[in-house]
């Protein structure tokens, strides 16, 4: 696959309450990520990736910053977390059986907003890729 980067401040965003959230929607897009973003996400905003299938990892090579990944299942429901994972971890996960989306913060989101699996985050429901 050859992706070109583009910011994710170009990509689809909708909000949500009190939150912006950044939508992956292309495979370029959920290839890219936070990968070459130079600046942590502003307070209250999240990317989303939805339809990830169980087993796959996520990663932070050229991430510039750290950063939170929750997984959850179709309804919202938190099935795990990493806090504050490094910019140069390779790998994060496997990503559990029943996943469907993923939410990626800036490192402190998770402890910010006291989330822990089996919890969870209805913001996400109503936002399909």
């Amino acid at each position: 696959m050859r992706c070109i980067p583009v910011s994710i401040r170009r990509w689809r965003t909708v909000k949500m309450g009190n939150y912006s959230v950044i939508i992956a929607q292309t495979e370029c897009q959920k290839f890219q990520g936070l990968q070459w973003e130079p600046t942590p996400l502003p307070k209250n905003t999240v990317i989303m990736f939805n339809n990830i299938t169980s087993g796959i990892y996520f990663h932070t090579v050229n991430c510039k910053f750290s950063i939170d990944i929750v997984a959850l299942d179709r309804d919202g429901k938190v099935l795990s977390t990493w806090k504050n994972v490094p910019p140069n971890q390779n790998q994060v996960g496997p990503m559990p059986l029943r996943i469907k989306r993923v939410v990626e913060a800036t490192a402190g989101w998770i402890d910010s907003k006291q989330i822990k699996v089996g919890d969870m985050l209805p913001f996400v429901n109503a936002i399909e890729g």
